[in-house]
């Protein structure tokens, strides 16, 4: 975002993030002689395939949801059949009835497949963070506050969700409040236009005094408020 903006925008806001690491057992022997084995490196490819059929086949186009897979390791040489395999991937949703539905077809897709070809498979799973959803009424209230000290042209109500992830969802499920995005970008300056997590991103370092100003003039009005 252009630095001196501000984006604050009520409900979902980021994804939750849920890791995972499926692990499929096989049986190693010889290349020349693959039915004396369980080939892992074939079943982790089989369910590598069928996990994004979840997205695309079993999940409505409208839903925001995506499986990505960051890992895939298996066997130990050119010329045996993998006798184990891993990979590690997460989930993003925002909408955790989905997310613990996606959860459970990962399950059932992994073990069934891993059986027809002779091998087991089971998930480790972890809940990263949950779902940051923006309280409505909170976001208004500091998006009052952001246009009187920006002005209105400055606050951007409607950003898209994001399917990263951020663990400040926990505070906001303890106490209703509003995660704000602090523009940061200058065409001026190009790699404050970087994405964040290329090598060369950097910031205009205005942006914190943008988010400063906010960040205090949000605090300063809950303790005033009669």
């Amino acid at each position: 975002l252009p630095v001196g903006s501000v984006a604050l925008t009520p409900g979902p806001n980021h994804a939750s993030v849920v890791w995972f690491r499926i692990t499929v057992q096989g049986l190693g022997a010889h290349v020349s002689v693959p039915q004396r084995g369980v080939d892992a490196a074939y079943i982790a490819a089989q369910i590598l395939v069928g996990i994004q059929a979840l997205v695309t086949r079993m999940s409505s186009p409208m839903d925001h949801l995506l499986i990505g897979v960051g890992t895939v390791k298996a066997g130990t040489a050119y010329n045996i059949v993998a006798e184990k395999a891993e990979m590690e991937g997460t989930i993003r949703s925002l909408d955790p009835e989905l997310r613990k539905a996606t959860k459970e077809r990962m399950e059932r897709l992994a073990q069934e497949t891993a059986a027809i070809y002779g091998g087991t498979a089971g998930i480790e799973w972890a809940d990263y963070t949950s779902v940051l959803i923006n309280d409505p009424d909170i976001t208004a209230e500091a998006g009052e506050l952001a246009a009187g000290l920006f002005g209105k042209d400055k606050v951007i109500r409607s950003r898209k969700p994001s399917l990263g992830g951020d663990d400040m969802a926990e505070f906001i499920n303890q106490v209703p409040g509003c995660y704000a995005y602090i523009g940061s970008g200058n065409p001026g300056i190009p790699e404050t236009t970087l994405a964040h997590h290329h090598s060369c991103f950097d910031i205009d370092e205005n942006a914190l005094k943008t988010a400063v100003e906010l960040t205090s003039a949000v605090a300063l009005s809950y303790l005033t408020e009669e």
